[in-house]
C-alpha cells in the first residue's frame, strides 16, 4: 500500500466535493443547523436563569415564548434540511465513486485483474465506497460541531478570563498533537488487523462457494477452526493496542473535564459574592459539558476514520494503480474491410520467466474458419485474447485489416467482435436482457424467434415467463447446456464480423452439439471465425485447423489432409469417438 502524507490523504479525501459542490454546501448547512442546537438551549437557559435570579416574571414569560418559537422553528428547519438536502448527499457521492471506479475496472488490464479474486475486488470497492462517502459526510458534521462550540467557548470566556481561555486552548492543542502521534503509532496494528479481516472474508467466501465440496468431505469444522484462529489473532492485536487506546480515548475528554473542574473550583466564589451572574456561571458550565460531548464524538470519529482510511486507501491504490487498457478509447476508430488477421513476431508472457509466445507468426484468412486444437496449456486461449485485445503483446504487434491493434480504439473494434469464452457471461437478469445486452438497436420479435430457433434455445418457451424469466444468481434456473446455448444466441443476435469461440460446445451433449454446430456454420458465412476446440466434431469442417503445442504451431491443414498425415491430429481423432 502506498504511504501518503496526511496532506495528500486529506486532499484526495475531500476531492469528492468538487463533483457535487451543491451537495457539499447543503451538507455544510445541515450540519451547521444541527450543531447550533445546543448553543440555542445554552443561550436561552442562561437568560432564563438570569430572569429567575432577578425574579423578573415578565422577562421570564417573554423568554419562554421566544424559546418555544425558536425550538419549533428549529425543528422545522431540521426536517427540511434533513429530508430535502441531506438524503441526497451520500447517495450522490456513492454514485460518483461507482462512476469513477467501475469504469476504471472495466478498462483495467485484464492480465492484472485476473490475478485478483473477484470477492476481493468486491470487498475493496464496497468497503472503500462505504468508508469514503460516510466518512466525508461525518467529517463535515464533526468538524463543524467542534468549530462552532470552540468558537462559542472562546467568545464567552475570552473577554473575562483570558488566561483561562488561553490555558484551555493550549492544553487542547497539546492533547491533539499527542493523539495524532499515538494514532500514527497504531497504524501497523490496524494494518495487521485489516489483513486478518480480509483473510477471514476469503475463508468465509470459500465456505459459501464450496458448500457441496465441504458437505461431501465433512470439513466444515476445519474451515471454522481456521476462521476462529484469525479471530484469535485479531484479539491479540486488540490487546496490544489497548494501552494506546486509553490515551486515545481519554486524553482530550480529561482535558475538557479538568478545565471544567478548575473553572468551577476558582469561580464559584465570584457567584456567591455576586461578582459573577449565576446565569453566566450556568452558561459556561453547560457549554463545557456540551463541548466535552462534542470533543468525545469527534475523537471517536477521528479514531474510526483512521481505521477506515486503510480501506479507502486500498480502494485508491487498487483502482488507480492497476494498469489500464490505455488504448480502449484512444487512437482512431477501427475500420472493417475483410477482417484478415496477422501476428508478426509476437512475444507474450504472463510471467517474466516463461514466455507463452516467442517470435510467434500467424496469418488468419478473412471469411474463413480457423480452428485451434490440441491440449490445454498450448497457448490457444492466450492467442485469442491477444487477437481480441483483452491482453496486449509484450513485443511487436497484431494487424487487423491492415490496422495495428495497438493503434486503434478497442471500443470501436469490439463492435465487430463476438467473443464466447469457456465461461460464457450470463447475467442475473431476464432471458431477454441477456440476449439483447450486446445489441445497440431495437430487436424485433421475428429476429428473436429466428435466433432462438437457430441456436436451439427452444427451452426458453418452457420457462415460467418465457423471455421475461429471471435467471437468478449463478444462473440457477439454467443448466450448463442451456447457458451455453443462450450465450451462442447472444452472439448470433449481435451478428459480428469477427467471431471467436473458445470451446463453444463444451457443455453440450452429442445431439445438442450437432444441432448447435449446424447453427454456428450458418452464422459463419462471410465472417472471419476462430474456434478453439478439444472436441473435434466442432471443427472438422473448418477451412484450416492449427495444432498448437507450447506456444508453437506444430501442424496445420484441413481435416482431410491432417487425417492422412497420421500425426498429432490423427492421434486426437483416434482417442475420440463419433467419427
Amino acid at each position: 500500500m502506498k504511504r501518503r502524507s496526511w496532506f495528500e490523504k486529506l486532499s484526495k479525501f475531500f476531492s469528492l466535493i468538487k463533483y457535487h459542490k451543491w451537495d457539499y454546501l447543503f451538507s455544510f448547512l445541515q450540519s451547521f443547523v444541527r450543531w447550533i442546537n445546543p448553543l440555542i438551549h445554552v443561550i436561552f437557559i442562561e437568560q432564563i436563569v438570569y430572569a429567575l435570579s432577578k425574579n423578573d416574571i415578565e422577562l421570564l414569560s417573554i423568554l419562554m415564548i421566544y424559546y418555544w418559537i425558536v425550538v419549533v422553528f428549529y425543528e422545522l428547519l431540521m426536517i427540511f434540511t434533513r429530508n430535502v438536502w441531506w438524503v441526497k448527499t451520500i447517495p450522490n457521492w456513492e454514485k460518483q465513486i461507482y462512476d469513477m471506479y467501475l469504469k476504471r475496472y472495466i478498462q483495467m488490464d485484464n492480465n492484472s485483474v485476473e490475478k485478483v479474486w473477484v470477492w476481493k475486488i468486491i470487498a475493496i470497492l464496497e468497503n472503500g465506497r462505504l468508508r469514503w462517502a460516510d466518512g466525508l459526510a461525518t467529517s463535515i458534521e464533526r468538524w463543524i460541531a467542534l468549530l462552532i462550540l470552540l468558537v462559542y467557548v472562546f467568545f464567552i470566556t475570552f473577554s473575562h478570563w483570558l488566561i483561562f481561555t488561553l490555558w484551555f486552548f493550549l492544553l487542547l492543542i497539546f492533547s491533539i498533537i499527542v493523539l495524532v502521534m499515538v494514532n500514527n503509532h497504531q497504524f501497523k496494528y490496524r494494518n495487521r488487523r485489516s489483513e486478518y479481516r480480509n483473510d477471514r472474508l476469503r475463508l468465509i467466501t470459500k465456505v459459501l462457494m464450496s458448500k457441496n465440496e465441504i458437505l461431501q468431505t465433512n470439513r466444515i469444522d476445519n474451515e471454522v477452526d481456521k476462521i476462529a484462529k484469525l479471530c484469535d489473532e485479531t484479539s491479540k492485536v486488540n490487546i496490544e493496542m489497548s494501552i494506546w487506546r486509553i490515551f486515545q480515548n481519554r486524553t482530550i475528554p480529561f482535558i475538557v473535564g479538568f478545565s471544567l473542574f478548575l473553572f468551577v473550583f476558582f469561580y464559584w466564589k465570584l457567584v456567591i459574592s455576586w461578582d459573577m451572574e449565576i446565569s453566566k456561571f450556568v452558561a459556561i458550565t453547560s457549554i463545557f459539558l456540551v463541548v466535552n460531548s462534542s470533543v468525545y464524538n469527534f475523537l471517536i470519529f477521528y479514531i474510526d476514520m483512521s481505521k477506515d482510511f486503510i480501506d479507502i486507501e486500498k480502494m485508491w491504490d487498487f483502482f488507480e494503480n492497476t494498469p489500464s487498457l490505455v488504448w480502449y478509447e484512444l487512437w482512431k476508430n477501427f475500420t472493417y474491410k475483410k477482417a484478415e488477421i496477422k501476428l508478426k513476431n509476437v512475444t507474450y508472457a504472463y510471467h517474466k520467466w516463461k514466455n507463452v509466445f516467442q517470435d510467434f507468426n500467424l496469418e488468419i484468412e478473412w471469411w474463413k474458419i480457423t480452428a485451434l486444437v490440441w491440449n490445454s496449456g498450448s497457448g490457444k486461449t492466450t492467442l485469442v485474447k491477444l487477437i481480441s485485445g483483452y491482453i496486449k503483446a509484450d513485443l511487436w504487434d497484431i494487424i487487423i485489416d491492415k490496422q495495428k491493434l495497438s493503434e486503434i480504439s478497442l471500443k470501436s473494434y469490439y463492435n465487430f467482435i463476438g467473443y464466447l469464452s469457456q465461461e460464457p457471461s450470463v447475467f442475473d437478469w431476464t432471458v431477454l436482457e441477456n440476449l439483447t445486452y450486446a445489441v445497440n438497436k431495437d430487436v424485433s420479435e421475428d429476429e428473436l424467434n429466428d435466433v432462438i430457433e437457430q441456436s436451439g434455445c427452444d427451452f426458453i418457451y418452457d420457462l415460467p415467463k418465457w423471455l421475461d424469466t429471471e435467471i437468478w444468481e449463478k444462473w440457477i434456473r439454467l443448466s450448463g447446456w442451456q447457458r451455453q446455448r443462450l450465450a451462442i444466441a447472444k452472439i448470433m443476435l449481435k451478428n459480428p464480423k469477427i467471431i471467436i469461440l473458445d470451446e463453444p460446445t463444451s457443455a453440450l451433449d452429442s445431439f445438442s452439439e450437432e444441432k448447435i454446430t449446424k447453427a454456428l456454420h450458418n452464422l459463419f458465412i462471410w465472417r472471419t471465425v476462430i474456434i478453439i476446440a478439444h472436441r473435434l466434431q466442432t471443427v472438422k469442417h473448418a477451412d484450416r485447423i492449427i495444432v498448437m503445442e507450447n506456444g508453437k504451431i506444430v501442424e496445420e491443414w484441413n481435416h482431410k489432409t491432417l487425417i492422412e498425415s497420421k500425426w498429432i491430429y490423427k492421434k486426437m481423432l483416434d482417442l475420440q469417438s463419433g467419427f
